[in-house]
């Protein structure tokens, strides 16, 4: 049995995906300057996998409803719904896109009792742990660190660093 490009097709097209994802995510989101000694929330593996991952799903299938197709008698119902399932995939990366984008816009860091974050206005702000008036985590949505002067940080919660700095938060407010 030789394997030929039937066999190959896919695979390369996925990984192909895959990589071109990557590639394009990471001219997408500029890398956050390096402070020493600070930690950073950043976004986490499970979200470059959702990106990466869906990327490479898309490329697959786009690649077998150009090129492969379907012989059976409801392929026309079948192709369709591998196209709903591309716009779907689609649809993920660019929310995982969009997610990953607004963690890196946060620029959430801090060290010892100090936090760091960007202002509504892309500034550079630095506040003490111990001015937080309170946080809120919903089953749903986004991490909510207020400040006492009105301030607020929002966080996804699965960004790499959250609850790391969610729990310095509370040793810092408790001692």
């Amino acid at each position: 049995m030789a394997l030929t490009l039937q066999f190959w097709g896919p695979i390369l097209a996925g990984a192909a995906g895959a990589a071109g994802t990557y590639g394009l995510a990471r001219l997408g989101i500029k890398a956050l300057p390096d402070r020493r000694g600070w930690r950073q929330v950043r976004p986490s593996a499970m979200h470059w996998f959702g990106l990466v991952g869906a990327g490479c799903l898309v490329c697959l299938m786009v690649y077998v409803g150009l090129f492969i197709g379907s012989a059976r008698p409801d392929a026309e119902f079948q192709m369709r719904m591998l196209w709903l399932l591309v716009g779907g995939f689609s649809l993920s990366a660019a929310v995982c896109l969009w997610q990953m984008r607004a963690i890196n816009a946060a620029n959430v860091s801090w060290r010892g009792p100090q936090i760091a974050f960007a202002g509504p206005d892309g500034a550079r702000q630095l506040r003490n742990m111990a001015q937080v008036a309170g946080m809120h985590r919903p089953w749903f949505g986004s991490v909510r660190i207020a400040f006492e002067d009105g301030a607020e940080i929002r966080l996804d919660p699965h960004a790499t660093g959250v609850p790391e700095l969610w729990n310095r938060i509370v040793e810092a407010n408790d001692g």
